[in-house]
């Protein structure tokens, strides 16, 4: 697998944006100014973050444990990193995107080719892309980026980090890790399929002595049940008499129901009043009252008339100048005279009339009361001889009425009679719930249950030692030791290739699985690293690893991580041609400079591409090609990204190089001295 090249837009320091072109540069020295910060020199000017975006993309982890959107530009409001692959095995591409707004969710996207990869879930398009690369981060960073944060030391790992990763360089022990946990898996399922039986079998048996004790109590709840129903049935059966008697009783009574509903029709007629015995009385009022209206419509006519004359002859007799108010002629004596004379006499014409109007209204008035009091008096009379009639009908109505009751109590005695049949057949019918038969089969299934129970018991027992002995043969002190203590002498010749060329052939290491205790005196199986030195007397001693000082300590480890970086290059499904190491001379020494630098010149021959990030400008001789970040105004560029450094800068001046060269012969001396000791 080879990394092409990485685009980028906004992030980090990098506003915009940048690309960085990975493939086929050799051994690449990656440099930086801060011109922001003076002081500062290369520090902080977005050096490890021209390479994190590798890292970021391709696994999505934020450099540094910081938070999220701190991938992104403080100028900027999203992100964009692209990181184009060139897969050897498949002769195909591989493109992979991540992009981060602020706020939001990261997407992220990748194609083999032409085919899209993007699961609804952005960790299965994770998992997906891992498949694809032939590696998770873990190994990514023990194989391909060496960064300043998240580096695997495998000589400062735990025991448990580092089977963690001998399992996945060693594919026999991935296998027995696999069947490690698939029997561990076994193992847990039987033991809560124990737990499980067990708590079944205990709950069986209480339901079992529950029911043993419900089954001793039945029987006399049975016949106490029985003594209730018995009871029921006699006590219904004497409310049946009881009530068949009433309702014989009340169905005799029943009998001079005719008689007496013929005598109620007969009072009923009787009592019948006729409209003859005032209809004509009525018919003389209402005639009288039509002709007393009639005359009392005409005296108000008179009386009207009669009054407007009045009127008239009061206006006559006042006026004294202007014109008639009755014929409008010019007011004289002898006019109003006339006028006078003719008014009075209107009014005697009018006044006759009017009271022989009045005296026909007083004799109507007469004949009204007369008919009124003769018709009064005649109802007074029908109403006494029908109020007698009517008593006579109470007491019929009340007679027959009394026979409505009785025949009503009837009909209720004999629904209560026809409920009380059908109560006393549900009672006869009804199943005693005290079923001792159940009860025993119940009990029945529960004692099979339980031996069925102890048997799976005794089946999951025996199961679950096999299933231990098994669990304890794929751990650490089984099969993996067993596998290991045949593989370390690869991995000890993978590491002394690496710490002989760091330490010129002085140090060596050696894996062992097993170490004495220096207290207890007992073997433990632990993956422990022995460090020997060759002395200058000729004497081997064996220091602990930590004892050693900071550029040993590097050396050493840096030894160890390449050579398993190379086991692991060799042993993985995708073998990746890009090294990247952030700042491998910190820690060392000038010589041990030169170590590194020999180191590098050694990978250059297995792997095209060798970026080395570093602030310290001793060594950038060395390398066949320089990049330069420059931050400024709060913002990262890549200012140079090609062109070999002059051999002049690589030479340095006549003395030096010289001096270098003494070195180096001495060195070489050293590493024949001590190259009988080496790997012993």
């Amino acid at each position: 697998m080879r990394v092409e090249r990485v685009d980028y837009e906004n992030y980090g320091p990098f506003l915009g944006q940048h690309s960085l072109v990975y493939s086929g540069r050799g051994l690449v020295l990656l440099v930086g100014e801060n011109r922001d910060e003076p002081r500062m020199d290369s520090n902080g000017s977005g050096k490890s973050s021209a390479v994190d975006v590798l890292d970021w993309v391709l696994f999505g982890v934020v450099p540094k444990a910081d938070h999220v959107d701190s991938v992104i530009h403080d100028d900027a409001s999203t992100v964009l990193g692209r990181v184009t692959l060139w897969d050897d095995a498949a002769n195909t591409s591989v493109i992979v995107e991540r992009q981060k707004t602020r706020g939001k969710s990261t997407q992220l996207q990748f194609w083999v080719g032409s085919t899209h990869h993007a699961a609804l879930d952005i960790a299965e398009t994770q998992r997906q892309l891992e498949r694809v690369l032939g590696v998770d981060r873990e190994l990514f960073h023990a194989t391909v980026f060496f960064g300043q944060a998240d580096v695997f030391h495998f000589a400062e790992a735990t025991e448990a980090r580092r089977l963690e990763l001998l399992s996945k360089i060693l594919p026999e022990l991935a296998v027995v890790d696999g069947w490690g946990e698939r029997t561990k898996v076994q193992s847990k399922g039987l033991a809560e399929r124990i737990a499980t039986t067990d708590n079944q079998l205990a709950f069986t048996r209480a339901r079992l002595t529950d029911e043993q004790a419900i089954a001793a109590d039945v029987e006399v709840k049975r016949a106490q049940w029985e003594v209730v129903r018995t009871a029921k049935l006699e006590a219904k059966k004497q409310r049946g008499v009881e009530l068949t008697q009433t309702r014989s009783q009340q169905v005799a009574w029943l009998a001079g129901e005719d008689d007496a509903r013929a005598a109620l029709a007969r009072a009923e007629a009787a009592v019948s009043l006729s409209s003859d015995d005032v209809s004509g009385l009525d018919a003389q009022i209402q005639n009288a009252q039509q002709h007393l209206q009639m005359l009392m419509g005409r005296e108000g006519t008179l009386q009207g008339q009669l009054q407007g004359r009045q009127a008239a002859l009061l206006k006559v007799q006042q006026a004294q100048v202007g014109r008639c108010s009755e014929c409008g002629q010019p007011v004289s004596a002898a006019h109003l005279a006339q006028e006078v004379a003719s008014i009075q006499l209107e009014l005697s014409q009018l006044a006759q009339p009017l009271l022989e109007v009045q005296a026909q209204i007083q004799a109507v008035h007469g004949t009204l009361h007369t008919l009124q009091t003769q018709r009064r008096l005649q109802v007074e009379r029908v109403k006494a001889g029908q109020l007698e009639r009517q008593n006579q009908l109470g007491v019929l109505r009340r007679q027959v009425e009394s026979y409505v009751q009785v025949r009503t109590t009837v009909a209720a005695l004999d629904r209560e009679l026809e409920t009380l049949r059908a109560d006393w057949v549900a009672v006869q019918n009804e199943t005693n719930p005290w079923d001792l038969a159940s009860v025993q089969g119940r009990i029945a299934v529960m004692t099979a249950t339980e031996e069925n129970l102890v048997r799976q018991l005794v089946a999951f027992r025996d199961e679950q030692r096999y299933l231990d002995f098994w669990v304890d043969a794929f751990a650490n002190k089984g099969l993996k030791n067993y596998i290991l203590d045949h593989r370390l002498g690869e991995l000890t010749d993978a590491a002394n290739e690496w710490v002989r060329l760091l330490t010129g052939g002085t140090i060596w290491v050696r894996f062992e699985t097993q170490r004495m205790g220096r207290s207890t005196k007992k073997l433990s199986n632990d993956i422990t690293i022995r460090v020997f030195r060759y002395n200058g007397n000729g004497a081997i001693t064996e220091r602990n690893y930590r004892s050693w000082s900071g550029g040993e300590k590097r050396r050493v480890s840096w030894a160890i991580d390449f050579g398993l970086s190379r086991l692991v290059g060799a042993r993985a499904t995708k073998r990746w041609d890009t090294l990247i190491l952030d700042e491998a001379f910190r820690h060392v020494d000038a010589r041990g400079g030169e170590a590194v630098v020999d180191m590098l010149r050694q990978l250059r021959r297995e792997r095209s591409s060798i970026f080395v990030i570093e602030h310290n400008s001793d060594f950038q001789a060395h390398f066949e090609e320089r990049v330069m970040i420059v931050k400024q105004n709060g913002r990262a560029r890549i200012e140079e990204t090609n062109g070999h450094i002059k051999e002049q800068e690589a030479q340095g001046n006549e003395e030096g190089s010289q001096a270098l060269k003494k070195k180096k012969a001495g060195r070489a001396t050293s590493r024949r001295r001590v190259s009988v000791g080496v790997g012993d």
